[in-house]
């Protein structure tokens, strides 16, 4: 398994309520998430805002919190090769707090005095290794990737005139926006208990459908158990860094986990 998409999540809870969706029926043009014309509930509204509070649920419980309004971050004009780190440990405009910026989504580039953006995409060492062999030798340009280590933005290539990055940054579990977007904060293993507590959601939801309480008594004991074990894990990454400055400790290790 790899990390799932909001769209293929959905699909995952479908048919953890036992509905087969339009891919599984051969549609043609069938996309990850679509709602079966003849099982129209639940909605993709209606998941979409379950994993919003599966996710509020896991944020509370961890006392995470943060924002997600887009932030700016200057950047200058660079004459480097391949890549260009900006350190994210100090304050950024607005957010006052050292290592308040955790993690990052839905990044844009604007040149200084233009007004088109682009936009950029996470991607990976490994991925760039694997698909851009020379990345290190391309020249300044505009910013089309970035990766983040060790609390950097790294953004390939290098810009070669000065302007701002925006994006949205929080210290909490993110909910996916897009459909494309996935919850960057969580392993493979536990994004398991967002797609039975989406299930879940639904099935109590529909309490005078005695097949779907049958099933809501099933998935409420999956649902605890899986959330048991994130929570498990994500205390055992923060134990790793009890020696570090408050600031730092829980949100750092939250982060670099992944």
């Amino acid at each position: 398994m790899r990390l799932l998409t909001r769209a293929e999540l959905r699909e995952r809870a479908r048919q953890k309520l036992g509905i087969v969706t339009p891919i599984e029926q051969g549609y043609e043009n069938a996309l990850p998430g679509d709602m079966p014309t003849d099982r129209p509930f639940p909605t993709n509204y209606f998941l979409n805002n379950a994993l919003e509070e599966r996710i509020a649920e896991v944020n509370t419980t961890c006392q995470f919190s943060g924002s997600n309004g887009f932030i700016p971050y200057n950047v200058a004009a660079s004459t480097s090769t391949g890549m260009i780190s900006l350190d994210f440990s100090s304050a950024i405009q607005g957010y006052t707090q050292e290592y308040q910026v955790q993690t990052i989504q839905h990044v844009t580039w604007v040149p200084t005095g233009g007004t088109n953006s682009t936009q950029v995409v996470p991607t990976t060492y490994e991925e760039m290794d694997r698909n851009t062999p020379d990345w290190q030798n391309v020249s300044a340009g505009t910013p089309t990737k970035y990766t983040l280590s060790n609390y950097n933005l790294v953004l390939f290539p290098p810009p070669s005139t000065a302007g701002t990055i925006y994006f949205t940054g929080t210290l909490s579990m993110m909910a996916p926006i897009y459909d494309l977007d996935y919850i960057q904060q969580v392993n493979v293993e536990h994004q398991l208990v967002f797609i039975v507590g989406m299930a879940l959601s639904y099935a109590e939801s529909c309490p005078s459908d005695l097949e779907m309480a049958r099933l809501a008594d099933m998935l409420r004991k999956d649902y605890q158990q899986k959330l048991n074990n994130l929570l498990k894990w994500i205390q055992s990454q923060m134990s790793e860094f009890q020696g570090d400055i408050t600031p730092r400790t829980n949100r750092r290790a939250y982060r670099r986990a992944r």
